[in-house]
């Protein structure tokens, strides 16, 4: 025989308003929660923090994404204005240097977007971070109201 346990239904991917939450919490537990109980509070604050973190990190992807166009760009000018400078001159150790200078531009690229990578990379774990973060008080807070 199939226990309580058994046929609890999953959660939902987003519970974005008190009510949605309050659904769960009766279809979860069979248990009414009034719509002023103080327990919905910590779910709104939840709710405000994950929000403001996600605007935080809109901004901050905005910022960089516009510094690594702008570094791009200065880059591209960069490395036009050497091409131009290439042409311009005859072989030898002044073309040798120019070359050498145009390496290490494209070195300095690379770790650029290297660097750019990680950022990215660190940024998506604590996204992550926040939202399991908020997945396990809103657990812990079913548990407690159980």
């Amino acid at each position: 025989m199939a226990g309580l346990l058994d046929d609890t239904p999953p959660p939902p991917v987003t519970m974005d308003s008190v009510e949605e939450l309050r659904t769960y919490l009766w279809q979860q537990h069979q248990i009414t929660v009034d719509a002023d109980d103080p327990v919905l509070l910590v779910h709104t604050i939840l709710r405000l923090s994950l929000d403001e973190q996600r605007r935080i990190n809109d901004q901050y992807n905005r910022a960089l994404s516009q510094t690594v166009r702008d570094a791009s760009q200065d880059f591209t000018t960069d490395v036009l204005a050497a091409i131009e400078a290439f042409k311009a001159e005859a072989l030898g150790d002044v073309v040798r240097e120019r070359i050498k200078t145009m390496n290490e531009t494209a070195e300095m690229a690379e770790d650029a977007i290297r660097q750019f990578s990680r950022l990215l990379r660190t940024q998506k774990i604590l996204t992550t971070l926040n939202i399991v973060a908020v997945v396990f008080v809103v657990g812990v807070l079913s548990a407690l109201t159980l």
